[in-house]
């Protein structure tokens, strides 16, 4: 062998040998935000049965996670061009209110949002058209799915990992794998690092069991204080004359005894409930991120910080539209248009504007008038401003600034032909005019400060 060979020989081994002893991270497999597949929503002697029953068992709480979840779906979504020049295909259109049609994709999306609020985790399945040798363990197949379906969270509790793989444990007699490809887990609170999420029924639970309370201990004071106690003594009456008469009394809450036993009954103090069920409601309405008289149904009486709530209110359904509910709708429509040999990837998801009560968009509407009526009157804004803050307000439901965006103009003036009858202005003239009209605009604001004044003073 030549010194040439032996050292080509010698520097291939070297290359081969050779390892990159540069830092790299290095990836783990399991998940350090849900350890060992503990389930993080029954502790305390709580559990996902009870939060169920819970729900059912107080009318309150059951009418506030409905309610938000009405007024996230209520209005429903389109489907548009990220171009805002294009439109969407007629054909992927058609495909897609089919599918939502025979799905009933709005109705399931909201069961999804309610079981969140109930046991913190809502689970929609995607259902495909596949041979009953498919289990739910296996990963989606690549054509379009056909149906969904709203799992029961009751029973999805933990999960756990199988060649790699993290399966969620369907429990409900027996264990079942389901593959996480084919559910979209909805969760609108959760604890950072978590995989499972944060119960409002959970959260509320010490206090929705004080109120069932409360409506069983008040029931019995009120009918207490209406009907009272019957005291019914009979002299010389043996025990088999008592227990007959007991058997006679038709009436309630009647005590019957001889003339050996002494009855005494304290007369209960009457209480009213309101200051308790206030109490009540304003931890709801906490928990739920609601404003109370939303809660309730009450409309404040005047317009104060409940207008404030109120906008955070529909700020935060707004968040969970975008943030929660747009990526599962995207998944599924990319889904479903990329089974049938089309694209999703150039269109969005835009919700419809929410729909307030009349009685507050009137009062919202008179608000903005009169802001914007003082910021025309004083030069601040324009026409076309004017109209924006009438239509949207100083800020949309969203808390972007109308003012900061294109604003269309409004159709032009026609424009009068003027006939001019003076001759051309001098320099010094046309000075003395500019300076004229300065002054007239300057005491034109302040009279309108004083007629706004005069009018705040006869109210």
């Amino acid at each position: 062998m030549t010194t040439l060979t032996s050292r080509l020989i010698k520097a291939g081994k070297e290359l081969l040998s050779y390892q990159d002893t540069s830092p790299q991270t290095k990836l783990e497999q399991t998940r350090h935000y849900y350890p060992n597949g503990e389930s993080t929503t029954q502790i305390q002697g709580v559990t996902r049965s009870d939060l169920g029953l819970l729900v059912v068992g107080e009318p309150m709480m059951r009418k506030g996670i409905w309610k938000e979840n009405k007024d996230i779906f209520g209005e429903g979504w389109t489907i548009e061009h990220k171009d805002p020049d294009l439109e969407v295909d007629d054909d992927d259109l058609d495909l897609i209110k089919e599918f939502d049609k025979e799905a009933q994709t709005k109705y399931k999306m909201e069961q999804t949002g309610i079981s969140a609020n109930i046991y913190g985790d809502g689970f929609l399945e995607l259902i495909f058209e596949e041979p009953k040798t498919v289990t739910s363990a296996q990963d989606i197949p690549t054509y379009a799915p056909v149906d969904l379906n709203v799992l029961k969270a009751e029973y999805i509790a933990t999960t756990e990992e199988r060649k790699g793989i993290e399966y969620y444990i369907y429990k409900e007699t027996k264990k079942q794998y389901i593959h996480p490809n084919r559910i979209c887990h909805v969760v609108k609170k959760r604890l950072p690092g978590q995989l499972f999420g944060i119960s409002d029924v959970y959260t509320a639970s010490r206090v929705m069991r004080s109120m069932m309370n409360a409506d069983t201990y008040f029931g019995e004071a009120i009918e207490w204080a209406s009907k009272g106690v019957f005291d019914l003594m009979l002299t010389g009456a043996s025990q088999t004359e008592l227990d007959k008469a007991e058997k006679n009394v038709k009436r309630r809450n009647v005590l019957i005894h001889d003339e050996n036993a002494t009855w005494t009954v304290h007369d209960i103090q009457t209480m009213s409930p309101k200051e308790y069920y206030d109490y009540f409601f304003i931890k709801i309405a906490a928990t739920l991120d609601m404003p109370q008289h939303i809660l309730t149904g009450v409309q404040p009486g005047q317009l104060t910080g409940s207008e404030i709530g109120l906008s955070d209110y529909y700020k935060n359904i707004i968040n969970l539209q975008e943030l929660i509910f747009t990526p599962v709708l995207e998944r599924i429509y990319k889904l479903l248009l990329e089974g049938n040999g089309r694209s999703f990837e150039d269109y969005e998801i835009i919700w419809n504007p929410i729909y307030i009560d009349e009685n507050a968009e009137a009062q919202i509407l008179l608000a903005r008038t009169n802001a914007a009526s003082q910021a025309l009157d004083r030069f601040v804004i324009d026409a076309n401003e004017y109209r924006q803050i009438m239509k949207e307000g100083i800020s949309n439901l969203a808390g972007e600034s109308v003012l900061g965006v294109d604003i269309q103009p409004g159709p032009p003036m026609p424009e009068q032909p003027i006939e001019k009858t003076i001759p051309d202005e001098t320099p010094v003239q046309e000075q003395l005019r500019i300076a004229r009209e300065k002054r007239l605009g300057e005491l034109e604001v302040l009279l309108q400060e004083k007629r706004l004044k005069d009018a705040s003073k006869k109210k």
